[in-house]
């Protein structure tokens, strides 16, 4: 049975999505060099590797998002939340994703929900 919950990860899907009201737009951003040595622990990539690769990545995903729709990729105001994931742990931005989505929940459910009140 579908509940409509789930993660929609891929190129311009905050923006696909950015007028549905029940999806929470999340940006998980970092200085380049710790997202690189993150990935590189992660992944257990050699260091320039992952330079490499998350350059390739940002380079991509700027030009995709600015090619078909028109935006840029690191504008805030596409997303609701924005997290330095390098700086804040990943089970605290896990904690503060959750927290976030139950809170859009409930207000779409609110008395703004349907543009009342």
């Amino acid at each position: 049975m579908a509940t409509g919950e789930g993660v929609i990860l891929g190129r311009g899907a905050v923006v696909l999505l950015r007028e549905h009201p029940g999806a929470l737009r999340v940006r998980l951003d970092g200085p380049a060099d710790r997202r690189a040595r993150q990935a590189a622990a992660i992944q257990s990539l050699e260091p320039e590797a992952a330079d490499r690769a998350c350059a390739q990545f940002d380079r991509t995903h700027e030009a995709c998002c600015r090619q078909f729709y028109g935006v840029q990729v690191q504008d805030p105001a596409l997303y609701h939340v924005v997290l330095d994931s390098t700086s804040i742990e990943f089970d605290a931005c896990v904690e503060i994703i959750a927290r976030a989505a139950g809170c859009l929940a409930q207000a779409a459910e609110g008395p703004f929900a349907n543009g009342l009140a």
